[in-house]
């Protein structure tokens, strides 16, 4: 995955993309879910993808209506097969969502969990869904990336770490082009700008770019978390 899109994000039930503020609809509507009860199951995620089942799916999750306030419902999804939470309870604004693999209407603080009960994503959005924050983690409970929405320039702020807790890129993204960068490599000595994002853009794909091989490794492992996380 080149560039995220956040007009994207969460179309399967969470996010993940920065490009371009998505902008949604809500609708209001009388619940008729009993609170505390399964109002949904889920195949089990391929890319980040998912799809509705009318029975449990092995491998899949289920999602639980919790009850509404004057902001929103309140749902949480959990494993099928171990019965652990996939994710903590997040808020809907489109009771049209509360069933849905799509859900588009999320707002406030969402965190998703591996299976293991680590965390994996530990995103933010605003009253209206946009786009603040994102943390992803690797299954050993390092942190793999962060990504950072600056509302006043649109720019978003890009970091990655190594395995080993080291930082690998720190960029200042406005769309695809690269506004500031640095990078490192796995012991920490700074890479040259001479082999460094050259051509300044995420649409590059040049092979003597040390930094462009690097972005490429670590969003190819960023996307890889696709199976465990709410994405396009």
């Amino acid at each position: 995955m080149i560039a995220l899109n956040l007009k994207y994000y969460f179309s399967a039930s969470l996010l993940i993309g920065l490009n371009g503020l998505y902008t949604p609809v809500w609708a209001k509507s009388v619940v008729n879910y009993q609170k505390d009860s399964v109002v949904a199951y889920f195949s089990q995620r391929s890319e980040g993808k998912s799809t509705t089942a009318a029975t449990p799916q092995e491998n899949g999750y289920y999602r639980v209506y919790l009850g509404q306030d004057a902001k929103g419902y309140w749902v949480q999804d959990f494993y099928q097969n171990t019965k652990t939470k996939q994710s903590d309870p997040f808020q809907l604004k489109d009771v049209e969502d509360i069933p849905s693999s799509a859900s588009r209407s999320m707002f406030g603080s969402i965190k998703e969990y591996y299976a293991s009960g680590a965390v994996v994503n530990d995103l933010r959005l605003d009253s209206d869904g946009n786009f603040l924050s994102l943390k992803s983690y690797r299954p050993n409970g390092k942190i793999l990336s962060e990504y950072l929405h600056d509302s006043e320039t649109d720019h978003v702020q890009v970091k990655y770490w190594y395995n080993n807790r080291i930082r690998a890129l720190d960029m200042e993204l406005q769309g695809d082009e690269i506004v500031r960068y640095q990078a490192w490599r796995d012991n920490a000595q700074a890479i040259p700008k001479a082999v460094c994002f050259i051509n300044k853009s995420l649409e590059s794909r040049r092979v003597d770019d040390e930094c462009m091989r690097l972005y490429l490794k670590l969003s190819g492992e960023y996307a890889e978390l696709g199976n465990h996380q709410y994405r396009y």
